[in-house]
């Protein structure tokens, strides 16, 4: 069994870090990455489950790339916790989310799932726009509740998250552009 975050050691922790970084490293599908940030998340702040939202195109939605327990999910931007810190740029911790008015309790009624603790972590690109965020729920501590050692290493890797994301825009860019050139050339 995994040992809770909490309780390792600086090294420990280093060599967590390392560890998922080494996979990483390893891997070129962009899904495949972000599944292993997502449970480096989960690892790393002692989650039950961590998700990878990605704001659309259009800006209208968020839509989950990656979401431990549960099928994909598209939202309106503005839903929810998650994407109030999407809205607004903000770092969410809480500990009780049925007592926040911003909590949408439907995923929850979909998937009997029962939400109790959160945090959420807005990713930006390199011109600070939001493209998306990282959330873990449920802590499995004691006292089930995230705190500020969490949200630091959440940072970590929805850095790591991001830095994929924006990584994979960039080839797609690339690849629509070579397609076009190609393609007038014809």
């Amino acid at each position: 069994m995994q040992k809770h975050a909490k309780t390792l050691g600086a090294n420990e922790l280093l060599e967590l870090i390392f560890v998922y970084l080494t996979e990483v490293s390893s891997l070129h599908d962009y899904n495949e990455i972000l599944e292993v940030l997502a449970n480096m998340g989960r690892a790393l702040t002692n989650a039950d489950r961590c998700s990878v939202w990605v704001v659309s195109e259009d800006r209208k939605t968020i839509k989950t790339k990656v979401a431990h327990g549960i099928d994909e999910i598209e939202l309106p931007i503005d839903s929810g916790l998650v994407g109030d810190a999407v809205v607004n740029g903000s770092k969410i911790i809480i500990d009780d989310v049925y007592l926040d008015d911003r909590f949408n309790p439907e995923v929850d009624k979909q998937t009997g799932y029962r939400t109790k603790s959160m945090m959420v972590m807005p990713m930006f690109d390199y011109y600070d726009n939001i493209i998306g965020a990282f959330q873990v729920i449920n802590h499995r501590g004691e006292k089930e509740a995230f705190d500020k050692r969490d949200i630091e290493r959440l940072s970590l890797a929805s850095t790591y998250a991001a830095e994929t994301i924006i990584s994979a825009q960039l080839s797609k860019e690339i690849e629509d552009t070579q397609r076009e050139v190609v393609f007038t050339m014809g």
